[in-house]
């Protein structure tokens, strides 16, 4: 999950990156801080790591089990579907990913 969470942002970071230099429809921007200057809804989507971080160390230090691994899953992917999937002023489409 967290290898998956890298992947997912290190996304947003290049295709930011892509749509500034490329001068294409920046409503496709979904990168920010710090990578970009302005605070965007990228920026707080980093506090996934206070999730994922702390449960990979403590999992490896053999602290924490499945149930934690089961409600991060719950929690991460209740939050996906908000942002990627519920209408809404920033909602980042699947349509709007490939079309970048």
């Amino acid at each position: 999950m967290t290898v998956l969470a890298l992947i997912h942002h290190t996304d947003h970071v290049l295709r930011g990156d892509i749509v500034l230099s490329s001068r294409l429809d920046p409503k496709w921007n979904h990168s920010g801080w710090p990578f970009q200057a302005p605070v965007t809804p990228f920026t707080a989507s980093l506090a996934v790591y206070l999730i994922l971080v702390p449960g990979v160390v403590l999992t490896l230090r053999r602290r924490l089990w499945a149930r934690y691994w089961i409600g991060a899953a719950i929690v991460l992917a209740a939050i996906i579907v908000v942002v990627h999937f519920v209408p809404g002023p920033e909602t980042e489409t699947p349509a709007g990913i490939f079309a970048t």
